[in-house]
């Protein structure tokens, strides 16, 4: 609007300068005319090329405000080439008498056609009046109050019209930018719907979406005019449809209803018909007619119907049992071979909710939760609860179960299937032992020991206690590997294990690392003669010889301790100085132990910031028990 404004305005300044041209060449001469003219010719023609900008930059609002700000400082630039005739000291007070209604009236006439733009006009208004009211301030005529009052007023009056003008237009254009965003948004909508939206009015197609119109086989602008009721398989039936409609709406409901339709190629389908009134009270204003295709739903519907009767035909052969529920939960039906098996849980089971049977394993929170999922008619899957058989047997049962519906799409119940888990449960047992135990001596492995070290940690951040880790290594242990083989070594190895558990509480940890290695993890030590003592008891205990096939192997152990936190606070680094102490005690002779030393500056050599190299343990990171003081405190 802006753009076209633009233009008119233009077009209406080149009018007026040939006047203006006029009436300067009466006071003056033609070259001084022709001058004036042709400069408020550039000015005014400036206004095609900003009108051009305006138009390719519509959409940027910044870019838009420059160039309207371009434009009113271009109004302000003619409006005072126009203003500067005021001061032309050869006019007389009749020639600028005219010069006034000249002005004026290019106001006046400009106050609408800028009424597009805020700033424009008063730029305008400011280059003609303001040379005007300075001439008469300078060089006042005789009646200098009333042509000041009679400028004043003009000026105001104008300013005033302008200003109202562009309120009024710019919350029109805001109305109809709202009103054309919204019809968009709505023709979208209509378009976009997944089901097809017809506009009936006197029985015939006003308006169709297009999927409505592919629904039926030909083009939105097809179908206009059209009787709907010709798509129907019997089209004089229509007639019937319309009687119910008109009935549902005078009663204030919503009309419903299933037809079968004929497309343009002859093929039949079934769809779903909702409709609406315009107006309850008017029901010539139109019928707004919804059509679903439901072809695929009804196939799909049937073929689950065939499916669940195949289903239940192969579940009669399964090992498996099916079950179901009314609409309040209850056992309604319960068959199959497995029942047979569990009798004693299921006898009195029909006309109960599942919670009220004899079921372990199932807290009051995994019950609210299932009987939530009831409430809400949702699926469910691997239900998993135990039963008791009459024998004291603990059995592992897994329920699926999926909700009813009529064909009306009411709620009626639950189906599903049970399922006897106790052997995959036991097997799953079995494979968790064995992944988190040594096959040898079933002691934890490397695994199992990590997880207890994390939940030790765990405690003893939280209760302010330390804990300790003893790696442990056989002396000498390859020599009976190598002299009896290894079936022996293994024995020794059992026996190392069952000695090393003796000798240690329920609460610790005994693990085996592989080989001839062994840890053990003490998850609440007070200070670090707990485990010294704990590594004291192991040494005098593998001292004894082990007497395997009647043959006695004797054994050594070096024992390295790491203490958390006083050495590190990380798991991964409390193993690597555990494993370092432990050679170093090797290295002193062995069947002895040593702890990880501490530096100077209260921290690991290992880890302060001057020294982060693993080699740093080999030049004083730990410190061996001297030998002497182990033969006392051994004994």
């Amino acid at each position: 609007m802006l753009a076209s404004a633009m233009h008119v305005g233009m077009i209406g300044m080149l009018a007026t300068t040939t006047l203006g041209a006029y009436w300067l060449n009466r006071v003056s001469d033609p070259v001084t005319a022709l001058s004036w003219a042709v400069l408020v010719t550039l000015s005014v023609m400036l206004s095609g090329p900003l009108a051009a900008r305006l138009l390719r930059v519509r959409h940027d609002a910044v870019a838009a405000a420059k160039v309207e700000t371009l434009y009113a400082l271009k109004m302000l630039l003619t409006g005072g080439l126009w203003g500067a005739l005021a001061w032309w000291s050869k006019a007389s007070e009749l020639d600028l008498l005219a010069l006034g209604i000249m002005q004026f009236l290019i106001l006046v006439v400009s106050t609408v056609v800028l009424g597009f733009t805020r700033w424009a006009f008063p730029c305008l208004l400011l280059g003609i009046a303001g040379p005007l009211a300075a001439r008469l301030v300078a060089t006042p005529p005789a009646a200098l109050p009333p042509a000041a009052t009679a400028v004043a007023i003009a000026a105001l009056v104008l300013g005033v019209a302008h200003y109202m003008l562009f309120r009024k237009l710019r919350w029109l254009h805001l109305r109809r930018q709202q009103r054309d965003a919204l019809a968009q948004e709505q023709e979208a909508v209509f378009h976009a719907a997944s089901e097809g939206i017809l506009l009936i009015r006197d029985n015939r197609v006003a308006k169709c979406n297009a999927q409505g119109a592919a629904m039926l086989g030909v083009s939105p602008d097809e179908i206009i005019g059209l009787d709907f009721g010709s798509w129907l398989q019997e089209p004089e039936s229509w007639p019937h449809y319309l009687e119910d409609m008109h009935n549902a709406f005078l009663s204030g409901e919503r009309f419903s209803a299933v037809a079968r339709l004929r497309r343009t190629d002859g093929e039949l389908f079934f769809a779903e018909l909702s409709a609406n009134p315009i107006d309850p009270a008017k029901l010539e204003a139109g019928i707004v007619l919804v059509t679903t295709d439901i072809s695929i739903r009804l196939a799909t519907e049937a073929a689950l119907r065939t499916s669940e009767q195949r289903f239940r035909r192969l579940l009669s052969l399964s090992s498996d049992w099916y079950w179901e529920q009314d609409s309040r939960f209850r056992f309604t039906q319960i068959r199959g071979t497995r029942v047979d098996a569990l009798q004693e849980h299921y006898r009195d089971a029909l006309g109960k909710h599942r919670w009220d049977l004899p079921i372990e394993g199932v807290d009051e929170r995994r019950w609210d939760a299932h009987r939530a999922t009831l409430e809400a008619h949702l699926p469910f899957s691997d239900f998993i609860y135990q039963i008791r058989t009459t024998r004291g047997e603990l059995r592992w049962l897994s329920i699926n179960g999926q909700p009813m519906y009529d064909e009306a799409g009411v709620f009626c119940g639950y189906h599903g299937v049970g399922t006897d888990i106790t052997e995959s449960m036991r097997t799953q047992e079995r494979y968790h032992h064995l992944a988190h135990h040594d096959t040898l001596t079933g002691l934890p492995n490397r695994r199992l020991l990590l997880d207890r070290m994390d939940q030790a940690t765990a405690h003893a951040r939280r209760d302010q206690h330390g804990i300790a880790l003893l790696m442990m290594d056989l002396d000498d242990f390859k020599t009976i590997n190598d002299t009896d083989g290894h079936e022996a070594g293994d024995q020794v190895l059992i026996a190392v294990a069952e000695r090393l558990r003796s000798q240690i509480r329920e609460s610790d940890t005994l693990c085996r690392m592989g080989g001839d290695e062994f840890v053990i993890l003490l998850p609440e030590v007070r200070e670090p003669g707990d485990a010294e003592q704990v590594a004291q008891k192991i040494i005098h205990s593998l001292s004894v010889p082990f007497d395997i096939g009647g043959k006695n192997y004797r054994v050594g152990v070096s024992v390295g301790i790491a203490l958390y936190p006083e050495h590190t606070a990380s798991v991964d680094k409390l193993l690597t100085l555990a494993d370092a102490a432990m050679y170093e005690s090797k290295q002193s002779g062995g069947n002895n132990y040593c702890f990880a030393q501490l530096g100077d500056q209260g921290l690991l050599q290992l880890e302060s910031p001057e020294n982060t190299q693993a080699a740093s343990l080999a030049s004083g990171i730990l410190e061996v028990a001297q030998p002497e003081a182990f033969s006392d405190a051994a004994m």
